[in-house]
């Protein structure tokens, strides 16, 4: 199958699914490591 626009991000979306890939592993290793603060953050003050 094809698509455009959001179609194709729907299509990669669930393709990464099938194949076990969670969307922070796209992103680069700098960004990845200010997500994972700020969400050890907010365990931290029980907002997670």
């Amino acid at each position: 199958m094809t698509g455009e626009g959001l179609l194709a991000r729907a299509f990669c979306h669930e393709t990464d699914h099938l194949d076990g890939t969670l969307f922070i592993q796209h992103l680069s290793m700098l960004k990845r490591d200010s997500i994972k603060r700020k969400i050890k953050k907010l365990m931290k003050a029980g907002e997670w």
